[in-house]
């Protein structure tokens, strides 16, 4: 980017919920560097933690299992930001009668090892993931002997994957399956249904969303971008728009957008959102990534032929 938003004159607060260390940092200095889409697959993002003490870091190291981020300006609440977890495949688990305990096989990351005395600006980076891989352990065994539709499938595996709802379309093409067997991890079957009907969902801060192919325009935009508040568009292959803007935290995938540039006007999904921020002051910007069928250019009219020219 050319241009980058310092929040440096803004009340900006970011706090840290780390589950299984069961600590709370919010006094230290954070970096956030955050990735989520309208995918199923799993995005990586990181939060790195400045001066983290000796015991604080090992007890991260052992024990992390998930990270909240909450970001809040001033006196406002705070908000959930993100939710990621740590991927099993980058921990080995080991059995201690003082309860779960992780050998790092990189989620966790220290340049400058922390029993340096002295050291200064000790970056701790924490590398996570988002969406179903927090419910990989998840199982759904049903065996539908009756005709059953596509649409209850799907419900069935939300269900068995104890997750909260944040939209399920109600336009959602559907099939009826004479018999059906949903056996094994939900997200799968999920991914194999969906996939056949174009359906898309994705897991967002714990929460699900699944999505019609065609769903339309409801008549209300969450985030106005125009030259005033953002960099122009980039242009990313046929069907998608990059454009980097301030720092947007209650930006997610799935939301509308009206944009407003010369390059491109018009009402389209996100598809992505990358946040880079920090709570010392000197990064805070949003990339809003959006799609669309077809690039959408504005046309002139054509011209009449007058009277005279037609004779």
């Amino acid at each position: 980017m050319d241009r980058v938003w310092k929040q440096s004159s803004l009340d900006f607060h970011i706090m840290l919920q780390i589950a299984g260390a069961d600590i709370q940092i919010q006094d230290l200095d954070i970096d956030i560097d955050v990735y989520k889409n309208n995918k199923s697959e799993t995005n990586k993002s990181t939060v790195t933690i400045w001066n983290l003490n000796d015991i604080t870091y090992q007890r991260i190291l052992e024990k992390t299992y998930a990270v909240d981020v909450y970001t809040w300006y001033g006196n406002d609440e705070p908000a959930l930001l993100f939710r990621g977890y740590v991927d099993p495949e980058k921990t080995i688990k080991r059995n201690s009668p003082k309860g779960r305990i992780n050998t790092a096989r990189g989620f966790l990351e220290s340049p400058i090892k922390q029993d340096v005395k002295g050291s200064f600006d000790i970056p701790t980076i924490i590398e996570l993931v988002d969406g179903k891989v927090a419910y990989d352990s998840a199982k759904i065994n049903k065996n539908y002997r009756q005709k059953v539709s596509s649409t209850q499938i799907l419900r069935d595996c939300i269900e068995a994957m104890n997750i909260g709802i944040a939209k399920f379309s109600d336009k959602l093409p559907a099939t009826e399956y004479n018999t059906y067997k949903a056996i094994g991890s939900p997200h799968v079957i999920m991914q194999k249904i969906c996939k056949s009907l174009n359906i898309r969902f994705c897991i967002v801060n714990g929460l699900i969303q699944v999505i019609a192919p065609d769903e339309e325009f409801d008549g209300e935009f969450a985030i106005l971008l125009n030259p005033e508040n953002s960099m122009r568009p980039e242009r990313l292959g046929e069907n998608e728009l990059a454009i980097p803007t301030r720092f947007i935290p209650f930006a997610n995938p799935n939301d509308w957008v009206q944009c407003d540039f010369r390059e491109f006007e018009g009402i389209e999904r996100i598809r992505q959102v990358h946040h880079k921020a920090n709570n010392y002051g000197t990064t805070g910007e949003t990339e809003i990534i959006i799609g669309f069928d077809k690039l959408k250019k504005k046309t002139k009219r054509k011209k009449k032929k007058s009277a005279q020219n037609s004779q």
